[in-house]
């Protein structure tokens, strides 16, 4: 065996490794893809809900046409609840429990004070269970409910806490917006990545409720919708908002984020590379939406560079298979040659012995029957 490696040529050597290079580049490729595809957490909620896969995290975003109201999700949720009754998905009496959580937000602009100190922000109005799908790092304090009847919160980031406070550590200090107080809930660290500033996050953002916001601020109008429900089938849980929205596609545009960064969906996203860019709707997308759509376009790259690699280790291992296997150089050919030959005889061996238990079994039963009729 040793004598036969020896009998190699050095450029099949130099072949092998290559192919095992593009190998190993290709797998780690593959790695970063995957760990880059869980690097968002505001695109992770149907992970964090349902860790067995049996959830589906769904963004609808809104043009500035498109009339969305608080009592669009009202009647959303009662045409949900009636889809999930009929499809005979409920929750189990006596549990607390729920189905699905969603939150909707609208964009704006607030003035809060502190004594004398002023600034202006942009700011963030929403309700329902918006910081489950957006988790914030906080440096004090913590996140409410866009549902709690306390409705006089508000987050801000820590660039705003020292403009008003001289200080991070502000959570339960009192701020004005107008003639209405604001309790701060709490401070958030800011996002220093390039990809977070690109995406809309290179200025002081503020949170409240949606009703504080539209009584105290200026509303830009409600731009976004999301919801974690169960997905028992693929494209279950997308296909069934769109259905019971009702809104023309104009108007709206849906985001499965569950499978965003799996390699089916990024293989569209490559296919539609140069046009995904082009955005005949009059939709402006959230932060968080603009980052992982900027992800996809990195993943994607990164999926296809990765498929350049894995083409180039298959096609080289194959030509030196083929190339081992015609000159025998392994002896290959002959070990295949006689476990064929030898499968074969047995099986032809065991085709003969049914042929002839039948034939025994036959004469047999033949026999019986002369014997019985005389």
């Amino acid at each position: 065996m040793l004598r036969k490696l020896k009998n190699i040529p050095r450029k099949k050597w130099i072949l092998f490794a290559v192919a095992c290079f593009c190998t190993i580049v290709f797998l780690i490729l593959m790695g970063i893809i995957s760990v880059r595809g869980k690097s968002l957490p505001d695109q992770l909620e149907a992970q964090r809900w349902d860790p067995e896969g049996g959830a589906a995290q769904v963004g609808v975003y809104f043009s500035v046409d498109a009339g969305a109201t608080p009592e669009t999700f009202q009647m959303l949720r009662y045409k949900l609840d009636k889809v999930l009754t009929d499809a005979g998905i409920e929750v189990e009496e006596d549990s607390s429990a729920r189905l699905y959580a969603d939150a909707y937000c609208a964009t704006g602009t607030m003035e809060l004070q502190y004594g004398k100190n002023h600034v202006s922000v942009d700011a963030l109005g929403v309700s329902g269970d918006f910081f489950l799908f957006h988790p914030l790092d906080y440096l004090s304090g913590f996140s409410f409910a866009g549902d709690e009847i306390n409705q006089d919160y508000v987050i801000i980031d820590e660039h705003t806490a020292w403009q008003l406070f001289g200080g991070t550590n502000v959570a339960g200090m009192t701020i004005t917006s107008g003639d209405k107080v604001l309790f701060v809930r709490g401070v958030y660290r800011e996002t220093e990545s390039r990809l977070a500033k690109a995406a809309g996050l290179d200025a002081p953002l503020v949170f409240v409720s949606y009703d504080t916001l539209t009584e105290y601020g200026v509303s830009y109008g409600i731009n976004a919708y999301e919801i974690v429900m169960p997905n028992p089938i693929r494209d279950f849980a997308v296909t069934k908002v769109k259905e019971s929205l009702g809104m023309e596609d104009p108007y709206v545009e849906l985001i499965d984020a569950t499978s965003r960064f799996k390699v089916r969906h990024e293989l569209s996203v490559l296919k539609n590379f140069g046009l995904r860019s082009m955005n005949a709707k009059a939709i402006i997308f959230p932060y968080w939406e603009n980052m992982a759509r900027s992800m996809e376009d990195y993943i994607s790259v990164l999926l296809f560079i990765a498929g350049l690699f894995l083409i180039t280790a298959v096609v080289l291992f194959i030509y030196l298979i083929v190339n081992w296997w015609r000159h025998k150089g392994w002896g290959w050919q002959e070990r295949v040659a006689k476990l064929w030959n030898r499968w074969m005889d047995k099986n032809y061996q065991r085709k003969v012995d049914r042929a002839a238990k039948k034939r025994l079994a036959k004469e047999k039963a033949i026999d019986t029957k002369d014997e019985k009729d005389s």
